[in-house]
């Protein structure tokens, strides 16, 4: 990438993270449940505050155990980290521009009319995640990406 591209990456990055976060602050009451779940039924208890906190700048550690604070319906539908193309257009463009799809062609071995995204996910871990072995939880990671082929790992 050029030093250009990748400012411009790093913006859409840092924008993506930026609407991630307000979504989480936000009041998850003004939301439409009758929309996002099936029976429409708001969640039964808020996400705490310190869930908030810390997920805060990062991705991938609010509690996902069940859906009573509507995290798992927030995340199938609307928090940006699950499809940061979705949110953010420059992505989208990236993701989608002929030369990049001639390229996923080439490094697939496939025809481009056989590419497809099913998702992909803003990942970025602050120092000291716990679930990040060895000498890199002192140091969090930064953003990556990680194999969801279902079985198939050109998926």
């Amino acid at each position: 990438m050029t030093p250009t591209t990748q400012r411009k990456w790093t913006a859409a990055l840092l924008e993506c993270q930026r609407l991630n976060d307000s979504l989480l602050w936000a009041d998850w009451a003004t939301l439409d449940w009758a929309v996002l779940r099936p029976g429409g039924r708001a969640p039964v208890e808020p996400l705490p505050e310190e869930d908030k906190r810390e997920q805060t700048g990062t991705a991938g550690f609010l509690p996902q155990r069940t859906d009573a604070a509507g995290v798992q319906t927030l995340r199938r539908h609307v928090l940006p980290e699950y499809f940061p193309a979705g949110h953010v257009p420059y992505m989208m463009n990236v993701l989608t521009h002929p030369d990049m799809l001639t390229l996923h062609a080439l490094c697939m071995e496939c025809d481009e009319d056989e590419v497809y995204f099913g998702q992909n996910q803003l990942s970025s871990k602050k120092p000291g995640t716990p679930d990040i072995p060895g000498p890199k939880s002192a140091r969090g990671t930064g953003w990556h990406s990680h194999w969801t082929g279902g079985g198939e790992p050109h998926a």
